[in-house]
């Protein structure tokens, strides 16, 4: 094994590309001539200044034919590197300058960091410039494979940035385990859309200059563009795509809009949880019969990917597909987690050791502690716990089945979120969908959903379909329309950019905020409006979508008994959710109860004759 990812790269370039280019870039195409020029520029610009081993140098730029060179580079020097998304807030970027206190940044000249501005600079290229910080310089030594290659800042499951430090080993070993799962060849093209601030990135930069692969570097804008990509996608003739699921539900629904048109060999689907039916969709529109599809899994903390493998038909008839077994030199185990979960059903988290491990999280010793524990099997190893709980399928493959921290309740009912948003990318006129719960006690079900441009859904047709459809319990609340699916730079969905839904995405019939019809409904909806806070409530409007929860379920029927006379039981006005719903079962008791007390009122004056 060689001693650092630059060095592995870059030996024997000419030898693998020959004339061939190293990238297509939006800027023209990356030589190896331009290449190997212009990575030397900027490790000797580092050295000369005294960066180098121990220091971090951080990015800021686009994807064009220096990121690469910029990248191998600050490799070279003996430094690490860390990428700024280009369109960071500030706050974002100050935190991460804050917490990795980079030596020096190489920024493309107008993305300069406000925090920066005013700093030492020397220009390496047109458009490209280094700017130098406040740091003890150093000697160039000989460098080792543990030393940092790059910083990731990922929020887990917290929210909390942490800046997960990965070594040259761990990279390494991750490239050569890849080549079992994603063989490359010189004849392919790989599409290379994953943000350089996202570590699915390290394949795609590295791997395919190492298997003397041309890659297409995707930018920005385009990535986030289905329609865009496809095209660029065509145009170049890519063969090999590695994405997260949630694109490729998106890619697949345009292909089969318009009909196919691309060269595809290989999909890679990776970097969040994928569902099976909607990954056979996929592979039934046009341009994905004859490719190969591989799902596989991996946290920052083991760089990119310790698990994976190829899926076939049969794989994708569960919702769950399988994350594969692990790659080669990967350690698992499966432990046990809190509350039980494993002791009955065969689950339990996943922790990874192996080569592949982070060093950590740069400066937070506690948190680096929690996470990566010693290996109970000993020899002084370590193990990373990787919060995800699974099991294995017949052949031995893990499978993912969830946060152990966010399993999926509501009302009593375990969900499948996934089987929710199958449902409704069902529709044709949908090419996205994403479900969730929230609420004070997490019992609001929520579905998100996208259209193709050209396209207007009938939401009281989509809401008839999924009644039709789903079990009762499943069927969402709340149906948002979003113009454009947020995503991270990483190509995730980005939850937390989803907006909250408002008073007329909770329609439930064919009218929004549908007035009262009779006495009871109106009288209901006066209860609710004092329950809730909500003024503009309509009959079909669900009780747990507008904030309901079950501690105001009971106090809906203490209301509802004392403003008719009649206690419902719990379980019809969960199962009812609506006014009019609610307003019949109201009506049905209070004529039962009437025509109870005419039947006992005659059988005393028949007595009394």
């Amino acid at each position: 094994m060689t001693a650092s990812v630059d060095e592995l790269v870059l030996t024997g370039l000419s030898e693998r590309f020959g004339v061939r280019p190293v990238q297509l870039c939006v800027d023209g195409e990356l030589s190896v001539t331009a290449l190997l020029q212009r990575s030397t520029q900027v490790r000797e610009a580092l050295l000369r200044a005294g960066v180098g081993r121990g220091h971090v140098v951080a990015v800021k730029g686009r994807r064009d034919s220096w990121l690469l060179p910029t990248l191998l580079g600050i490799l070279g020097a003996g430094a690490a590197y860390t990428v700024i998304p280009y369109n960071s807030p500030q706050a974002v970027e100050a935190l991460l300058l804050e917490t990795v206190e980079p030596a020096a940044m190489v920024v493309w000249e107008d993305l300069h960091p406000a925090s920066w501005r005013g700093r030492p600079s020397m220009a390496l290229g047109d458009a490209v410039v280094f700017l130098f910080g406040s740091f003890e310089p150093v000697s160039p030594s000989p460098r080792s494979i543990d030393d940092p290659a790059y910083i990731i800042t990922t929020s887990g499951t917290s929210g909390t940035p942490k800046a997960v430090l990965v070594p040259h080993r761990a990279v390494l070993a991750f490239l050569d385990a890849a080549r079992g799962v994603v063989a490359l060849s010189t004849s392919d093209v790989v599409a290379a859309r994953s943000s350089a601030a996202f570590d699915l990135s390290v394949w795609e930069l590295f791997a395919s200059v190492e298997a003397g692969t041309t890659a297409v570097l995707v930018v920005e804008g385009v990535a986030a563009d289905t329609a865009r990509l496809h095209e660029l996608l065509a145009q170049t003739g890519a063969s090999v795509l590695s994405t997260t699921p949630s694109a490729a539900y998106q890619l697949g629904a345009y292909d089969e809009a318009i009909g196919g048109g691309l060269a595809l060999r290989s999909l890679l689907v990776g970097g969040e949880a994928s569902d099976g039916g909607r990954l056979a969709d996929v592979m039934a529109a046009p341009s994905f019969g004859r490719c190969r599809l591989v799902n596989w899994y991996g946290p920052t903390e083991v760089t990119v990917s310790c698990t994976g493998g190829e899926l076939v038909e049969q794989d994708l008839a569960e919702p769950r597909t399988s994350i594969g077994p692990a790659l080669s030199g990967v350690r698992t185990a499966v432990l046990p987690v809190a509350d039980g979960v494993g002791s009955v059903d065969g689950l339990g988290q996943l922790a990874v050791g192996g080569d592949q491990l982070a060093h950590g999280y740069l400066g937070n010793s506690r948190a680096t502690a929690a996470a990566f524990v010693p290996d109970p099997a000993g020899h002084g190893d370590r193990l990373y716990l990787t919060g995800d709980i699974v099991g294995t399928d017949a052949g031995d493959r893990f499978v993912y089945h969830g946060r152990a921290d966010d399993q999926v309740q509501l009302r009593g009912y375990r969900l499948e979120l996934g089987e929710v948003e199958r449902a409704i990318a069902s529709h044709p006129g949908i090419r996205w969908s994403h479900a969730t719960v929230g609420g004070t006690d997490l019992d609001v079900l929520v579905a998100y959903f996208a259209t193709f441009d050209d396209v207007d859904v009938d939401r009281a047709e989509l809401w008839s379909q999924l009644y039709r459809t789903l079990p009762r319990h499943a069927v969402p609340a709340a149906l948002v329309n979003v113009v454009e699916v947020p995503v991270t730079v990483g190509q995730k969905l980005d939850v937390a950019k989803l907006p909250a839904p408002v008073i007329t995405d909770f329609v439930a019939g064919t009218t929004a905020g549908r007035a009262a019809e009779t006495d009871t409904e109106e009288r209901l909806l006066t209860l609710w409006r004092r329950l809730l806070g909500i003024e503009e409530i309509g009959t079909d409007h669900h009780f747990f979508a507008l904030g309901g929860h079950s501690l105001l379920v009971a106090r809906l029927v203490n209301g509802i008994a004392r403003e008719f006379g009649v206690r419902l039981q719990l379980a019809d006005v969960v199962e009812g959710l609506t006014v009019r719903e609610i307003a019949s079962v109201v009506d049905r008791e209070t004529n039962r109860l009437s025509v109870g007390a005419s039947a006992s009122s005659r059988g005393q004056e028949e007595m009394s004759w």
